[in-house]
């Protein structure tokens, strides 16, 4: 049976993934199966938890049942997850659905198995920097993937395009890393790939590309957090402005972690929102978190990555926090 490495999970599973997926040695944490019938109904139960956002016919789109020990994760769609103790499972989806299917498996779904874990995950692009992980969080057009992209044409290796989960130990915070392929909007893949136009799309209904990334530019492993940044590409009052990184105040910085964290009303609403400030209040305590602005452009990303290694390596300190 094939096994996988994914989030620091060895993943069992016979299903074909489109995902470029690291292979797995360790012993399995978690198997995951597509099945012909669901284990289980939820018809007419109440959920647990339902998401505020809705679709057009007023349906949450996503709740979650908890039904013993085992939980039911269940989408607008009508498609489900069914998580128990070591196994994830979930109905075969049309061949046209196949795609979402996967999404939702490697983002929404074990994001919610680490978190149960308590091992929360942040929205973050993320790449080894002096040994260390050093994050771009996202942020309304900050462009995470392409300050990536960047930093590992230079050398830099990627330890993830968009989930990283956070784990304590002994009293450090690892990054855990995700699988070596980003996804690009056209722009972006145009910026950095030849021959873009012939990678495989992500999604039927989307643009974006798959773009494979070599192994020796894959980080395979956990790394302690260093710095978490904030990018945010000047607007039009602000072009004259170059680069500038400035640490965030410690309140500030605890809710930029909040922002970009997943599931934040199901964590809210099972309790586990204590569990979660806790660990996010002692990052904020040992991991520099900074606002990175940056005029738009990719002209200007090799400057960016300069400002990112110097103040990485402490060879320049950035100003006091505003």
């Amino acid at each position: 049976m094939p096994r996988y490495q994914i989030y620091g999970l060895s993943l069992d599973s016979d299903h074909r993934f489109r995902t470029r997926l690291m292979v797995g040695t360790r012993p399995t944490d978690l198997a995951f199966r597509v099945k012909d019938q669901a284990p289980v109904s939820v018809e007419g139960l109440l959920p647990s938890y339902a998401s505020r956002l809705r679709n057009e016919d007023g349906d949450s789109l996503s709740a979650l049942y908890r039904l013993g020990s085992l939980d039911v994760v269940r989408f607008a769609d009508g498609a489900a997850f069914y998580l128990d103790r070591s196994s994830i499972s979930c109905g075969r989806p049309d061949p046209r659905a196949s795609a979402v299917m996967e999404i939702r498996l490697l983002g929404s779904i074990l994001t919610y198995w680490l978190e149960r874990l308590g091992i929360p995950a942040l929205h973050c692009a993320a790449v080894e920097v002096e040994d260390r992980a050093v994050g771009f969080l996202s942020s309304n057009h900050g462009g995470k993937t392409s300050l990536a992209a960047a930093m590992v044409a230079r050398g830099h290796r990627l330890i993830t395009d968009d989930i990283l989960p956070l784990e304590e130990r002994d009293g450090r915070f690892q990054g855990r890393p995700s699988y070596p392929q980003m996804r690009m909007w056209p722009a972006e893949a145009a910026r950095f790939v030849d021959d873009w136009e012939n990678l495989e799309v992500v999604h039927p209904e989307l643009s974006k590309r798959r773009v494979p990334v070599a192994e020796a530019d894959f980080c395979p492993e956990s790394r302690e957090l260093a710095a978490l940044f904030v990018p945010r590409r000047r607007g039009p009052d602000d072009l004259g402005g170059g680069v500038e990184i400035v640490p965030i105040a410690p309140a500030q910085a605890l809710m930029q972690l909040v922002r970009h964290s997943f599931w934040p009303q199901l964590v809210e609403t099972l309790g586990w929102q204590p569990r979660r400030m806790a660990l996010f209040a002692r990052i904020v305590e040992k991991v520099t978190i900074c606002d990175l602005l940056y005029p738009p452009g990719f002209g200007v990303l090799p400057e960016v990555c300069d400002a990112i290694s110097r103040c990485v390596a402490g060879f320049s300190q950035p100003p006091s926090p505003r």
